[in-house]
């Protein structure tokens, strides 16, 4: 597991939006999360802009799925570099958790463990831990 060992940030971004697909659902049922973009300035690394897509329900289930997505981001010197994204995503009561990885136009590949409270969270803020892999 050395991969795991090369931590390039653990950082928090703001949780700048987040869309819920509630049409069809029962009240009982949980709505299911379509949309989640996160913006953040990762000391070192630069401005980051995440935005991650799931438009296909998982049938049967409303608390988990996959994902694809765009990454774009600012590093300190100016340079952009944009990134494309793919991942599963999961929700356990009020804590949504995104496993990310991402293709960076620099070449760099990442792994990025994101955790969102979805509720209490006055701050918006998420935990974005990124894995240089």
């Amino acid at each position: 597991m050395a991969n795991f060992e090369n931590v390039l940030f653990d950082s928090q971004m703001t949780l700048s939006s987040i869309v819920f697909y509630e049409e069809q659902s029962d009240p009982e049922s949980e709505p299911y999360v379509v949309e989640v973009r996160l913006a953040g300035n990762v000391p070192g690394q630069g401005e980051y802009q995440l935005s991650y897509q799931s438009t296909t329900p998982n049938p049967g289930c409303r608390t988990s799925g996959d994902f694809t997505g765009a990454e774009s981001i600012t590093r300190p010197d100016g340079t952009p570099v944009e990134g494309v994204a793919r991942g599963v995503w999961r929700r356990d009561g009020l804590t949504m958790k995104l496993f990310v990885l991402s293709n960076q136009s620099d070449g760099t590949q990442n792994l990025r463990l994101i955790d969102v409270a979805l509720q209490d969270n006055q701050d918006r803020v998420a935990r974005v831990v990124s894995y240089l892999i």
